[in-house]
């Protein structure tokens, strides 16, 4: 940007610097997900038949614990079969300790896929793991995750990573009104001027509101 401005200001013909967005206003923008998006994810995980039924549910409980559970990579993987509740407990960022809550339709898939993963007779102490002939039971790692994520981004055509799911969760309880403070609480943020970035994400949804006046 600095250079095209300076190219600019001695007369060379090169584009607008100002077409190229700015390095720091782009890492303050929040990543989600629209509702026409958030259907497409899940339809994708819960109905592509070319992967198999146990790894299916598998990336579908993955999904929905992202987008309603607030859940990091981190605190996915760690996630133990004794942790499972309606409100559960769960280690944070920083060693914290933080509630989350699960519901039915979770909890329904949840059990599915422990329902395949007995029936093939595979155990784990963890929640999600590998299903692969190499490394049967075995804790997911990060990258796994991120790659199985990645996996659904190209079959769904959304452009996809765990911690866009988690902005999803935080947006769309900001869509619904939900007060700030208890967002914070809810994502463990330190300081409420970080959850105060998700307030830009929805500016396009302000726009929307506004031009309805004029109807």
């Amino acid at each position: 940007r600095k250079y095209l401005r300076y190219c600019l200001q001695n007369w060379y013909k090169v584009i607008d610097y100002k077409c190229i967005e700015d390095w720091k206003e782009y890492k303050k923008k929040i990543w989600y997900l629209s509702e026409e998006e958030q259907k497409k994810v899940i339809w994708t995980a819960q109905h592509d038949m070319k992967t198999p039924e146990l790894v299916r549910m598998r990336n579908l409980a993955m999904i929905y614990l992202f987008l309603y559970t607030w859940m990091r990579v981190s605190e996915l993987c760690n996630l133990k079969v004794k942790d499972i509740a309606e409100e559960m407990q769960i280690q944070g960022k920083g060693w914290m300790i933080r509630p989350t809550y699960l519901f039915n339709e979770h909890i329904r898939v949840i059990n599915l896929y422990w329902f395949l993963r007995e029936w093939k007779r595979i155990y784990s102490d963890y929640v999600f793991c590998s299903h692969s002939k190499n490394y049967p039971a075995w804790k997911l790692s990060r990258n796994s995750v991120e790659k199985i994520i990645k996996t659904i981004w190209i079959k769904a055509g959304v452009e996809l990573f765990p911690h866009k799911l988690r902005h999803t969760f935080a947006t769309n309880l900001l869509k619904q009104g939900t007060n700030l403070y208890l967002i914070q609480r809810l994502l463990w943020h330190a300081s409420i001027s970080t959850t105060i970035g998700y307030l830009w994400a929805t500016n396009s949804e302000l726009e929307n509101e506004v031009k309805k006046l004029k109807q």
